[in-house]
């Protein structure tokens, strides 16, 4: 405890706390600029509490800076006294006075006599008791002696050495009692840069101790003293201190004591004439706090403001000597400096708080990866896993995490190899979205601590940078703000924010964030047979579009995702090839949505594309939601991502392409189409339910529920809420029902719980059909109710009504079928059967095509016949789905018909040789007519060899045997030559 008394009261001493010979002034305190006011607030040590307020002084000055009053507090007896300073009219002191502020009354009195300025004698009157101190000087006016009498009795004499610059340096005393003056102490003085060195040996009952102080000449402040006991040399130092205001003037000082770290924290607040202030009044954290830490026998002991705290793990720092640990009580990270695992420490280490904030993230130089963080006393895990606390990604020396669970932050730590060992507290960040240099040549782009796949790119000419990353048909924009500027300038490792675009096409025109305007589109299509798309100004900006598809009508699509549109390339394959075509049209054909439906062959055929691609793998199926529009719902079951899509389109309407929209999943992908007159069809990945006698709509008319039975022969059932609600067209997704809830709708709706049909339908023989009263019923010839799967229903301007069993897939005619409103047993005749091929066909051009009785959508038809005059066309017929090319003819008038047809022999190109004359032909590959594509032919023994380079392929080669022998309009397929002999055929046919 002596020792903690000693520092505080040399703190007090040097800064300016003890007993005057003169007045005190702003000069003489090394105050700068005018003060009105000086607060001063003492925190001491105190045993078990640690560092503890115990004292505030207030000092007030003069207009000429002379101090006039202290207001003294004790905080631990609330006692207040004031001292006054009294100065005559030459400045000199003549009084101080110690006064009871409660009741006025002086408790102590000194008065200074002078001679010629110099103070001779004072005199301290307190109470019963009084002091005089008589003072002597040398002729140079320093001070010598001092004699000190009390009630008239001598006490002691001091006596002083001192140099030519008034510096002690030598101090004796001499009591009554003693015959000689005994040496107390010796000085010696050494000027060090611009540091004073005090060196002072001093006598006392406990033995010789050599004291060695240090002050800054340039601040006149004392910063470190070492004392040292010459018996046993053992030694100690205490630090001071010092943090100073704009001015100069210090507002805060402590004394660090190496045994017991800080003794004493005075805190001043400095209140200037103009009414400003500096400094504070009470200790703040971290800023005040000090730690100091004692390790021994693999123990240790934290002390925080002089106050023994419990503390957690101590962890290890790459790259560095110090250790780090946590204080939970305090929610306090602290830095061990020089931490020593090895060996015993004899003195206190410094304990450094890092922060106090709760929940804080603190950051270092990883020991095997960029960085380690540390949360709340442990350092947390990084990895993909949701059990890991963080994930991360790294950039060079540099890390970019993301935090989980309550926190959702993001941190970005620079250059990590560089901290050399110290630790940082993070900032966290809202933003999770950054890119990074990794080369001189490449970057990364991030979110929430892990990687982006960049898809595309673009650059405008600010050199902002918009990039898209796609995963399926979803298109994920990012916004790198001034990226050419930080990539060329920056460093590898260097890190960006990026910016994240919900909206990408909106936030881009409201905040200007590109110089380019996306409104209009315009092509070029070069002479190389590339194409760019650039906007009406002039940008080429083809780099953010999706791959290019052709489409069965010989045009060029592209999915544009920034705008979200499908654009056409008018024309783009009926332009010359080898020539540059410039600032071509460009039609938007759909808008607003990334998956499309294509009606071509005037409506009679339909195929699917999604970004950059066509729809291969699939089950498709439509509906008439009213059998007398050509409005259709219908569904498309991509078998590769076991998805469904919906979609609407009318016949009658002229748009090409319409919207497909990504149904929610459902198991077994099964959904319901409501159709007009509240009717509805069923679709299980992509076919329709052939079975409704246990299809019903509950008693509120809200849902329908389908009972069915499975492969088991169990009873179990969709329900298909807010059917009410659902506008036809509309589709309404499953929800598979328990047992429970399956027994529960059976006894609600009074279903047979076997599922076993009601025998009150007409009755029916095999293939009949009747209608009365609006009802209408129809059996196939297995005598089977099938109108609830019936649908394509046409009269084709006859009495009779053609109509097509989805399920089964046979096409029938109902005789007479519009001559009455009532007919009990009308005849059917089977048209198609599901084990025949056929074409349809009726009007202005329009057929389908029929395989074992299904209807082909996905089609290209070519015409095999040239002159429009002759009596019976021909035509070619190309499935896409099978890859079968079928030949049909007909007599050319709109009568409905159906039509044989022939199938041809396949090839893997499915090309196809049709000869117009002895000496030209025209070639169809795929059901279309191959326009241009430099190929060169030859007639070579009676047969076409057919040379030719395919886009990005080899050259390549066909024969069409016979042809010399064929005749007009005669189709020949094509034999695919192996491409190993392609070489050595052309050598022949060239020598």
């Amino acid at each position: 405890m002596k020792a903690f008394i000693t520092s505080c009261l040399w703190l007090l001493a040097t800064l300016g706390i003890a007993q005057d010979l003169q007045v005190p002034t702003l000069e003489s305190k090394g105050i700068n600029g005018k003060v009105k006011a000086i607060e001063w607030h003492t925190y001491q040590f105190v045993n078990d509490k640690g560092l503890t307020y115990v004292k505030k002084d207030v000092e007030s000055y003069d207009e000429s800076g002379r101090l006039t009053t202290i207001s003294s507090h004790l905080i631990a007896n609330n006692q207040t006294y004031k001292y006054v300073y009294t100065v005559d009219k030459k400045g000199l002191l003549t009084e101080i006075k110690v006064v009871n502020p409660a009741n006025n009354l002086a408790l102590q009195t000194t008065s200074y006599e002078y001679k010629k300025s110099l103070v001779t004698k004072t005199t301290q009157v307190q109470g019963p008791n009084t002091v005089e101190r008589n003072y002597t000087y040398n002729k140079d006016n320093h001070l010598i002696a001092v004699e000190v009498i009390q009630n008239g009795t001598q006490q002691l004499t001091e006596y002083y050495e001192v140099d030519q610059e008034g510096r002690r340096t030598k101090l004796s005393r001499k009591l009554p009692n003693q015959a000689e003056v005994e040496v107390i102490s010796t000085y010696t003085y050494e000027t060090d840069n611009d540091r004073l060195i005090t060196r002072e040996k001093r006598n006392t009952d406990q033995g010789v101790f050599e004291i060695t102080k240090y002050t800054d000449k340039s601040l006149n402040r004392d910063v470190r003293e070492e004392t040292k006991k010459v018996s046993t040399a053992q030694q100690g130092f205490k630090r001071q201190l010092f943090e100073d205001d704009s001015l100069g003037n210090w507002i805060k000082g402590e004394v660090i004591d190496d045994q017991f770290g800080r003794s004493a924290l005075i805190l001043r607040k400095i209140i200037y004439a103009d009414g400003s202030e500096t400094g504070r009044t009470q200790m703040e954290s971290p800023l005040d706090d000090r730690g100091q830490f004692m390790r021994k026998y693999s123990q240790m002991q934290l002390v925080v403001n002089g106050r023994v705290v419990s503390q957690g793990y101590v962890h290890d720092i790459p790259n560095s000597k110090d250790r780090l640990t946590y204080v939970a009580s305090e929610k306090a990270w602290y830095l061990l400096k020089d931490y020593d695992a090895t060996s015993n420490m004899t003195s206190w280490g410094e304990a450094q708080i890092i922060t106090n904030t709760p929940k804080a993230i603190l950051y270092s130089e990883g020991s095997s990866g960029a960085i380690e963080l540390y949360q709340e006393g442990k350092k947390l895990t990084s990895g993909t896993s949701t059990f890991t606390d963080y994930t991360k990604y790294e950039v060079g020396s540099s890390a970019i995490a993301y935090l989980r669970a309550d926190i959702n932050k993001s941190l970005v730590v620079k250059h990590a190899n560089k901290l050399g060992g110290k630790v940082g507290v993070a900032e966290l960040l809202d933003n999770h979205y950054y890119w990074g240099k990794a080369t001189d040549s490449t970057y990364v782009l991030t979110g929430y601590g892990r990687s982006i796949s960049v898809e595309r790119q673009l650059e405008d000419s600010n050199g902002h940078k918009l990039v898209f990353d796609q995963v399926g048909s979803g298109f994920y924009w990012y916004y790198l703000p001034d990226f050419r500027k930080n990539f060329d300038n920056g460093q590898k490792g260097d890190v960006f924010p990026a910016v994240y675009l919900s909206k990408p096409i909106e936030e881009i025109k409201e905040n200007n964030l590109l110089s380019i305007d996306f409104s209009n589109f315009l092509f070029d299509k070069l002479a190389n047979g590339n194409y760019r798309i650039k906007t009406w100004k002039g940008d080429v900006v083809t780099n953010i579009s999706s791959k290019p598809v052709k489409t069965p009508d010989n045009e060029l699509i592209v999915y544009y995702p920034l705008t979200q549109q499908y654009l056409r390339m008018d024309g783009y394959y009926a332009l010359e090839n080898g020539k540059e075509h410039l600032n071509r049209k460009i039609t938007p054909l759909l808008e607003g949505s990334p998956y499309g439906y294509y009606l071509h062959n005037e409506g009679k055929s339909i195929v699917f594309y999604k970004p950059g691609v066509r729809f291969t793998s699939y089950q498709f199926n439509s509906h008439k939601l009213d059998n007398n529009k050509c409005k259709y719902g219908a569904l498309l079951y991509d078998s590769l991502t076991n998805a469904s899509y919906s979609m609407n389109y009318d016949l009658e309407q002229p748009e090409v392409m319409g919207p497909m929209s990504r149904l929610p999943y459902t198991q077994g992908n099964v959904y319901l189409l409501k159709l007009e007159a509240s009717r509805w069809v069923i679709f299980e990945k992509g076919a329709k339910v052939s079975d409704y006698d246990f299809s019903v709509l509950t008693e509120d008319d809200k849902e329908v529920v389908h009972f069915y039975k499975d492969e088991k022969n169990k009873v179990q059932a969709y329900r298909f809420p807010d059917f009410d609600t659902a506008e036809p067209g509309q589709f309404i997704y499953a929800y598979n029902l328990g047992a429970d809830e399956v027994r529960k709708q059976l006894a609600e709706l009074s279903i047979d719980p076997d599922l076993t049909p009601k025998s009150d339908e007409a009755e029916l023989g095999n293939l009949q059909f009747s209608k009365s009263d609006g009802q209408f019923y129809m059996t196939n010839a297995n005598g089977i109710y099938i109108q609830s799967r019936l649908g394509w229903f046409d009269s084709f301007g006859t009495a009779h009504l053609v109509t097509y069993d989805t399920v089964d897939h046979f096409l029938y005619r109902l005789e007479d079928y519009q001559l009455s409103e009532t007919i009990e047993k009308g005849k059917v005749e089977v048209l198609i059967s599901n084990e025949q091929n056929g074409v349809i066909r009726w009007g202005k051009n329009k057929a389908l095509l029929a395989i074992a009785g299904q209807l082909q959508t996905d089609v290209n038809r070519e015409y095999i016949t040239v002159n429009g005059q002759d009596p019976v066309w021909k035509e070619l017929i190309y499935d896409q789905s099978s890859g079968e090319t079928y030949k049909f003819e007909y007599k050319n008038d709109s009568t409905f018909k159906i039509l044989p047809i022939e199938k041809l022999p396949k090839n893997a190109d499915a090309a196809y040789l049709i000869k117009v004359s002895d000496n030209s032909f025209d070639l169809v590959v795929k059901g279309d007519r191959i326009k241009d594509d430099g190929a060169r032919s030859y007639n070579h023994n009676g047969d076409i060899l057919r040379f030719f380079t395919p886009p990005g392929g080899k050259l390549s080669a066909y024969r069409f045997k016979g042809f010399s022998n064929a005749g007009y309009l005669d189709v020949i397929a094509a034999e695919i030559i192996p491409s190993a002999e392609v070489n050595v055929l052309l050598q022949q046919v060239g020598n």
